[in-house]
């Protein structure tokens, strides 16, 4: 049986304004009807695969959870990473986690923004590997490169017919010209990040590379504490991890990796052009998505997360325009890559955008902020059913509540009362309230807050979830 390891930290900012740091590309749709996540998660929901281990921040908890719900795959690991140090410490403490578990576990380490048209075929391939895993190799995966991308990494392979390759040398990201080089002269592959190998096969070789970065995770994983069924590493130990990728850390430093090539549709969607790409196309070579339309225009994507801004494209070509609530974005095609250049500029300025959604997520459903104002900031707020909001109070604001769709059972200072559809209840600074959604569908309602909500720490909480 193999262990799938997901790695979902990433923040995907060259797909801004729709992937940023409270809601990363991971977890949209950006290629067919569900998240990518959720792909991930549904490729390894399959005989010889046990439960995954999901290595992910603290911020994206929630949303991880409530995916692997949906799926059905609650008996999932999620370890939650302090600070983000790339993947060697992820995969890593991820290894750790799984070797406890079984001294003889095999592990699949799989990003968790990644897009294949045929997922059935990939397992094909990586069940032929499975022996090599077994054996104590460390597996990568190469893709047979179709174009000379500069966006990927490459693997220099051995230029033998057996479908298990071995590795000359990884390649970094390389420009044009080099990478028309390598597509010609036919022994590389593009680096897919995808690995298998016994998590006995990885820490040796990461206690014998980088012995302090080993010694960290490790530790991390031994004096972490269990958090409403997340498992939160150690910070004290993971602060003293390195960043760095498992390329850098262990790949290019070690004799004892191999590749398997895989020949089929793959792509990491890093980029506008990517998603463009692998989406649907209209006669016009056109991907039109949400409220958006295209008169006389070709080779582009319009792409409206908001029906409140519908986007038209007139007399277009060879564009990329992506439109939110709160952000624009116009670029051409050739240029969607130093889409992060901007988005780096943006975080300089300390751009709210760059980091947040109106969405965002909690552990009872989810709310979007309508409007934001230093003393005034009113929320629509979704709670799931059997929701809860937890018993508090705030000493500097008031709340209004007003239920738009279903039924809120609500407890204002012991006191308990019903508020149906378009009904409302006013709760005063200093009140002790909470809510819950007893009922099979969804509660909708507006929450206005008024007073200082400037001051972070005027919640009070007289319960824990459990």
């Amino acid at each position: 049986m193999i262990t799938p390891i997901i790695l979902c930290g990433g923040v995907g900012s060259r797909l801004w304004p729709l992937s940023r740091q409270s809601y990363p590309k991971q977890f949209y749709p950006l290629v067919g009807s569900e998240s990518l996540f959720r792909q991930t998660v549904r490729r390894v929901d399959c005989e010889n695969f046990l439960p995954p281990i999901v290595v992910t921040s603290p911020d994206y908890r929630f949303i991880v959870s409530r995916e692997l719900r949906e799926l059905c795959s609650e008996e999932a690991d999620i370890l939650l990473e302090p600070s983000p140090k790339n993947t060697a410490p992820a995969i890593f403490a991820a290894c750790y986690t799984a070797y406890f578990k079984d001294n003889d576990a095999v592990v699949l380490v799989l990003p968790s923004d990644h897009y294949m048209a045929n997922a059935s075929s990939f397992m094909d391939v990586v069940m032929s590997a499975y022996s090599a895993a077994q054996d104590g190799k460390i597996v990568t995966f190469g893709i047979n490169p179709i174009r000379p991308e500069t966006g990927y990494g490459y693997i220099e392979i051995s230029d033998d017919s057996n479908s298990l390759k071995n590795v000359k040398a990884f390649k970094e990201k390389p420009d044009l010209a080099t990478a028309q080089k390598m597509l010609l002269e036919g022994n590389y592959l593009w680096n897919s990040g995808i690995f298998m190998f016994k998590a006995s096969s990885m820490i040796a070789e990461a206690e014998r590379l980088d012995p302090q970065l080993a010694h960290s995770t490790k530790q991390s994983v031994l004096e972490a504490k269990k958090d409403l069924g997340f498992t939160r590493l150690d910070s004290g130990f993971w602060q003293n991890c390195r960043s760095v990728s498992i390329d850098y850390a262990i790949l290019e430093n070690s004799s004892n990796i191999v590749c398997y090539q895989y020949n089929e549709h793959w792509t990491d969607l890093g980029d506008w052009h990517s998603v463009w790409q692998n989406s649907q196309r209209d006669s016009n070579e056109n991907v039109i998505k949400g409220s958006a339309i295209a008169l006389n225009t070709s080779n582009s994507l319009l792409w409206s997360e908001s029906n409140q801004k519908p986007v038209v494209g007139i007399g277009l070509e060879d564009l990329i325009v992506v439109a939110m609530d709160d952000a624009v974005l116009v670029a051409p095609q050739a240029k969607s890559q130093e889409v992060s250049a901007a988005v780096l500029q943006l975080r300089q300025l300390d751009v709210a955008q760059v980091k947040s959604h109106a969405h965002e997520e909690r552990p009872w459903g989810c709310l979007e902020v309508l409007l934001d104002m230093p003393t005034c900031k009113i929320k629509r707020l979704y709670i799931r059913a059997g929701g809860r909001l937890l018993l508090q109070s705030h000493k500097l604001r008031s709340e209004h509540w007003i239920v738009i769709e279903g039924t809120a059972d609500v407890e204002v200072d012991g006191d308990f009362k019903k508020v149906f559809e378009n009904g409302e209840i006013f709760i005063e600074k200093g009140q002790k309230h909470g809510l819950s959604n007893n009922t099979d569908s969804t509660l909708i309602l507006i929450e206005v807050q008024v007073g200082d909500l400037a001051n972070l720490d005027d919640t009070i909480r007289y319960e824990e979830l459990q």
